[in-house]
């Protein structure tokens, strides 16, 4: 298999194999790598991503074999959040503390940010400068946000927001730009940020001096964007650069009417500017509304409006506009924060079949997830190529393609006489569904000899597990008679720890009635202050574990009817899980005179989640 053939490094052959010496690598928790070799570096990251889509068994050809290396591992990134601690130290928080570890000649900031840093840190030494000053109780300035930019002429330029924990007279903002201005020429403009600390840019933005954005471009002979405070950037700009150009290579040869680009969480849309320049009609999405006033100036800056249009809004709105408009687009590329796309914007986007998807992602974990999904409603993969946008870190960029590809057939876990035993992934209903471009009956269908397939019983859209079918309609009576009987067993991860074993005896209401309903439950692991349960339900009530688990104040993570919602958000935004974790894991039923015990494997996606929440701090 692809997956298994010898791996390399490709690019710009800077592979040297010398390790980066620093004198803060003990200390400073940024370059997780830093003591391993460059080669050692690049196989764990590329060990990473092909682990990552081993979990899900459709996606292992795709493993890449090398990594992209198109720059030193130094001197590269083009921004740097920084925390100012006691004594005027400027660097990163220790792992596991709110000390900071002070970062003079940091080996990866860019000349021009380590510049402004030192002239920063040496200020906080300055009785002339109270802002910037570090005291014992911390003082206002909590930390600094440094961004480069590259104007016209390719020369670095910076944008310099200041982080603050607490209110600062204007008179001492005044005097805090002033010696700014002096120690640190090279900044075009400063702002502040109100937001109270330096753990995440909030948004409540004061331009102190100079423009409220600056004009960057990736490359000299590209198109500009307008750069902001606190917005996105790449951290690479020779690997973003490079990605770049593997996306214009899919419309470069294209002939005819002029490509139709769709670019969904388009930021500054620097991929949307750059594929207009290169002849392309294209609309950017992005909900941050001043992101998309700065791209559709930059657009009209240089002449690229009449083919460059802009929509403020979610992705996923925009996708179903567009269904529903009947457009037709011949590439769509998604660039998602960490979590990845949403399980309804993966079925518009294989409902809107465009020629091609580019999905650029840094989280290898939500990109299997999600390539495994879109596989099974029809976008298949073609390829993942990794690249390494973050030198010296355990971060890795990927860039998957995918084009519409045939649904492939469900997996069948056994075949006796007229029982069929099915496999059921998540984000799939179990019969036909208007809403769904697919089901699990229609996959089990696509098998040679189950055309008539049946399904005895159904499992939730966001439910996986054992799914058992009559392999034609005439067998499903008798086949149906033993299933009140059977015993199934599910595992759920719940919010909280319940008690080790309980029996959970609640009426529940069905079709206006209140119905018997009893669920027994053993806990089985506590994880990451959650509990790992195998629950049995006595009876077949709609929704009966989850709706019983609720019940006890221990609902279901990932529930979106019955749950918790600020735990289902927490568990979607950190590990992935994007469904409810329930999984029909076995079910022991008499047939024709024979009991059988059958047992499906934990989905790939709930094991992918339970093994990042064991290993998280």
């Amino acid at each position: 298999m692809r997956g298994h053939r010898p791996l390399a490094l490709s690019g710009t052959d800077i592979e040297t194999d010398v390790r980066v010496e620093c004198p803060h690598a003990k200390d400073c928790p940024g370059c997780a790598l830093i003591e391993l070799s460059p080669s050692e570096q690049h196989m764990a990251k590329l060990a990473l991503v092909r682990s990552e889509l081993a979990v899900h068994p459709g996606l292992v050809d795709l493993a890449p074999t090398e990594l992209r290396v198109l720059s030193e591992p130094i001197a590269y990134r083009t921004r740097a959040k920084l925390v100012l601690g006691k004594g005027g130290a400027l660097g990163l928080f220790r792992a596991g503390t709110h000390d900071v570890v002070d970062l003079p000649g940091c080996r990866v900031q860019r000349p021009a940010i380590e510049d402004a840093a030192r002239a920063i840190r040496a200020l906080t030494h300055a009785a002339a400068t109270p802002v910037l000053v570090s005291t014992e109780d911390g003082g206002p300035l909590a930390g600094i946000d440094l961004r480069e930019v590259l104007d016209p002429s390719g020369r670095a330029r910076l944008l310099l927001t200041l982080l603050l924990r607490e209110p600062v007279t204007p008179a001492l903002l005044r005097l805090t730009v002033e010696a700014l201005r002096v120690a640190c020429p090279r900044v075009v403009s400063i702002a502040v940020d109100h937001g109270g600390g330096p753990q995440l840019l909030s948004g409540r933005l004061e331009i102190l001096d100079g423009p409220s954005e600056a004009p960057d471009r990736l490359r000299e002979e590209g198109p500009f964007h307008f750069a902001a405070h606190g917005s996105f950037v790449q951290a690479n700009r020779a690997v973003a650069v490079a990605i770049l150009d593997r996306i214009e290579r899919l419309v470069r040869t294209r002939r005819g009417a002029p490509p139709r680009v769709l670019e969904l969480f388009a930021g500054s849309a620097t991929t949307g500017l750059s594929l207009a320049r290169a002849g392309c009609e294209v609309i950017s999405v992005e909900i941050f509304g001043p992101s998309i006033e700065r791209a559709e100036r930059a657009a009209a800056e240089q002449g690229l409006a009449d083919r460059f249009r802009t929509h403020r809004g979610d992705a996923d709105a925009m996708l179903r506009e567009a269904i529903a408009a009947g457009e037709r687009f011949d590439l769509v590329v998604v660039n998602p924060p960490r979590r990845g796309l949403s399980a309804q914007l993966r079925r518009d986007l294989a409902r809107l079949a465009p020629g091609r998807v580019v999905y650029v992602s840094c989280e290898p974990s939500t990109l299997a997830r999600d390539l495994s999904h879109l596989g099974r409603i029809g976008l298949g993969g073609v390829s993942v190529d990794a690249f390494d946008m973050m030198p010296l870190t355990d971060k890795v960029e990927c860039v998957a393609i995918l084009a519409p590809a045939p649904i492939p057939p469900a997996t069948i876990l056994l075949e006796r006489g007229d029982l069929v035993v099915a496999l059921k992934l998540p984000h799939e209903p179990t019969a036909p569904h208007p809403d769904h471009e697919t089901s699990l009956t229609a996959r089990v269908r696509a098998i040679p000899g189950l055309e008539e397939a049946t399904p005895l019983h159904r499992l939730d859209e966001g439910t996986s597990g054992l799914c058992l079918f009559a392999r034609r309609p005439g067998a499903a009576a008798g086949l149906s008679a033993g299933l009140p009987a059977a015993t199934k067993t599910y595992l759920a991860l719940v919010r909280g720890l319940p008690h080790k074993k309980g029996t959970i005896a609640a009426p529940l209401s069905e079709r206006g009635r209140a119905m018997p309903a009893v669920t027994r439950y053993v806990r089985r692991e506590i994880v990451a202050g959650h509990a790992l349960l195998e629950a049995s339900p006595e009876q077949a009530r709609t929704h009966q574990v989850r709706r019983h688990l609720a019940h006890i104040d221990h609902a279901v993570l990932g529930d979106a009817r019955h749950g918790h919602a600020p735990s289902n958000r927490h568990m979607f935004e950190r590990y992935g899980l994007d469904r409810t974790f329930l999984h029909l894991r076995c079910l022991v039923l008499r047939v024709m005179g024979e009991d059988l015990v059958l047992e499906a494997p934990l989905a790939p996606d709930l094991e992918r989640t339970l093994t990042a929440m064991r290993g998280a701090k």
